[in-house]
This record gives C-alpha cells, structure tokens and sequence, in this order.
C-alpha cells in the first residue's frame, strides 16, 4: 500500500505530533508499505511560525526506511492573514475563519500539486487547525486526486481555535476516516456532525525508553539534585501546556517541602523566554530550587524519567500526553488536569492523580501526596507501567491504522 504523511514538521523536530507521525510511519514501512512523508523545513515548533531558527534542508532524504520531503515555508502571507482574520471574523464568520485557518500556516509552496502527483492510495494529515489538513482536500479538489483521506486531528477540546471555526470539523466530516486518540475525542466529534461510522478510535503509544541503561544518580549528580524530592514538567514550555500552573503550585510545596526541586525539561516555544523573565520575578529560593531544561537531547530522557520521583504535566491543551506514558515505563506516578481526553488516559488514584484545571491548592496537594509518601508512589507507578506496557505500544496503534488504511483504500478503488 502506498501511504503519504503529511504532519506540519518531523524528525528531528521535537513535539507530540511530530514522535507520533514518525512511530507509524516508520512501523508502517517495516511492514512492507511504501510509506513517504511530506513536510516543512521546520527545524523545531517556533519555526513554524517565524523564521526565527535556521530551517532544515529542503528536498528529499530517508530516514529509517520513511521516504521524507522537506517542502520551505513561505512566512509572507501568515501574520498578515492572522490580523485581518480578526477583524472579518466578527462580521463575516465563514471568511473569517479561511483566514484563521490560512494564518496558522505553514504554507508550503508545491506541495498540493506533489501530493496529487504523488497517487498515495492514503493520504494522512495532522493535526487539526494546522493548515497541512486542508491540501489533500487541495490536492483532490484542484489536482484531482483519488486517494483516501485520513486525519488525525490530535484534539486539544478546549482551545477555542476548534470551538470556534466549522472549518476543521466540516474537513472531518468529508474524510474517509478521522482517527481520534480516545473514546472522549470520538464522542466530542459525533457530537459535532462527524459521521460515527468513519471514526476509528486508535490510541497512542510509546518507545520503550526503559530498555536503554539509565544511571539516575549520576543524572542528579549532574544537575546538582542530589537526594533531593524531584518533581519533572515534560513538553512544550508554554503557557496552555501548564508550565506557569504547576510552578504557582509549587510555591505552596515549598512551603511545607522545601527541598524539594523542580525540573521543567522540554523544547522551546514562542512563549518561552517571556516565561522565563516571569519566573525570574518569584523570589530568590524558587529560582533556586528550579531547574530549566531547554531543548535538552531527547537520549538524555531516560535518565530523567528514572531520576524524577513525580511527573506533572498539568496541561489544558492535550489530545493524549504521550509524556504519561513515558514517565509509567519508568514507574514514576503521574499528576495531570481532569480534562476529557487526559481523564481518559489517568485512573485518578490508580496510577496518578487528576486535578482541577487553575487550582493550584488542588495540584500541590497531590504533589506532596506523592513526595512524601514512597509506597504510593510506586504502586500508582507500578500500575501505570503495567497498563502501558499491556495496551500502548507502537506496534499495536500501528496495527490498528493499518487495519483503517486497508479499508478506506478499498473504499475509493471500488
């Protein structure tokens, strides 16, 4: 089967989407399928957006038996659409929110007519509100493409980008399948017009980074975090991801578990350095005890997850959190927000905690739960691996998409 990919960027781009796009496409190759990857020069997830960062080459490479195309992005057209976008919005919603659409970028020149030229019998793209879900429409509307349409929106149901717009919704209910990553995603889209019977709730999975030899100690020894209580922040550093939330809980830690240290590890955003210049006003021991992380290796995970006693990613603007999964093969308990698709994921009190989204009380609460008591650690972790181990791997989501390929492909053949 012949399958195109086409995420907003790739490895070795660090983000979410991006480890999921290349887990199946890699799995997908290793199976036989001839599997190629369409993408931006994007070097990391602020050059989406400016070229603020040099890009990656353009052209052709393969990478782990993926075909991947690296197609430059064009910036001139996306701040300007953004800002017009807000005015015609008010009065005119249909226009409005082509512009919405057509500023979230990238815009990649070429590609809708490489896509049609290309005759996938699949044609995948993700995630939603990225402008990448509209050019296999492109390609099928203007070139005349044949191939099946797939998308995999990785729904953040509280950003008000989705609430908002018709346009990513009426993309999903022409498709030949939306692949959710929870039951809580498939209902919210049923709900919204999605037509039931081409939604294919898949799952995400995860490496298996506990089979790599780790040496926590000396991690710690590194970052000067000795014995002390470890809490880890593992994604984007931004503020929808809840980095600035659990830093405000954190305050209230302190006050009762002032050894305790903070490590807040993930890439940069556009929202980082102003982040940061706001940390920099807490007082003096909370800057102390706060360790940043920045785009730090990915081969330096494992040694992170193994030396962390909690992870905590109270984040509003997750689809999954792939980042639970990592931190339950090393055992470690997990805190997140009691949101849809995260409620779906934790089993608050069995494997971590959930808590009300703002609610710093609530979120230091089950932090300290977690720091001061060893046992329920490692029966919260231990379950937590147990499950991913069991339900979440890679080779089984790529199982299950296969599974949604076949089927829609045979779909548009006959």
């Amino acid at each position: 089967m012949r399958v195109l990919h086409i995420p907003q960027a790739y490895w070795p781009v660090v983000g979410g989407a991006e480890a999921y796009c290349q887990a199946i496409s890699e799995r997908l190759a290793e199976r036989g399928h001839e599997v190629t990857v369409f993408t931006s020069c994007a070097s990391n997830v602020a050059s989406l957006y400016s070229a603020a960062s040099p890009p990656l080459a353009a052209g052709d490479e393969r990478v782990n038996g993926v075909v991947v195309r690296r197609f430059p992005i064009d910036y001139r057209w996306t701040s300007w659409a953004r800002a017009l976008a807000g005015r015609v919005q008010p009065f005119w919603p249909l226009p409005g929110q082509a512009l919405a659409a057509f500023g979230a970028g990238p815009h990649l020149p070429g590609i809708v007519k490489a896509i049609a030229r290309h005759r996938a019998e699949v044609v995948m793209a993700m995630p939603f509100l990225s402008f990448v879900m509209y050019y296999p429409w492109a390609a099928r509307r203007w070139r005349g493409s044949r191939s099946a349409i797939a998308l995999i929106p990785c729904l953040h149901t509280l950003d008000t980008g989705l609430a908002n717009s018709a346009l990513p919704i009426a993309a999903m209910q022409a498709a030949d399948a939306v692949l959710p990553f929870t039951t809580y995603e498939k209902q919210y889209l049923i709900a919204r017009g999605v037509p039931e019977g081409k939604i294919h709730t898949i799952g995400a999975g995860v490496h298996r980074l506990d089979s790599v030899k780790t040496d926590p100690r000396a991690f710690r020894k590194s970052h000067g975090l000795v014995e002390d209580p470890v809490v880890v922040f593992l994604g984007r550093v931004e503020e929808p991801k809840g980095v600035w939330f659990l830093m405000e809980a954190m305050l209230e830690v302190w006050k009762l578990l002032p050894t305790a240290r903070l490590v807040i590890a993930g890439t940069r955003t556009r929202q980082t350095d102003a982040m940061r210049a706001r940390a920099s006003a807490l007082p003096r021991t909370a800057r102390e005890r706060t360790l940043w992380l920045l785009d730090f290796p990915e081969s330096q995970k494992p040694d992170l997850l193994a030396a962390a006693d909690v992870v905590a990613l109270p984040s509003v603007h997750e689809s999954f959190g792939i980042a639970f999964l990592e931190s339950w093969l090393f055992g470690k308990p997990v805190v997140g927000c009691r949101i849809g698709a995260v409620s779906g994921v934790i089993e608050d009190g069995e494997d971590g905690f959930l808590v009300t989204p703002g609610d710093r009380e609530e979120l230091a609460h089950a932090i300290l739960r977690l720091l001061v008591s060893p046992s329920l650690r490692l029966r919260l972790g231990d379950r937590g691996r147990r499950k991913t181990i069991e339900h979440c791997t890679w080779d089984a989501v790529a199982s299950r998409i296969e599974t949604v390929y076949e089927k829609i492909a045979r779909g548009r053949r006959h």
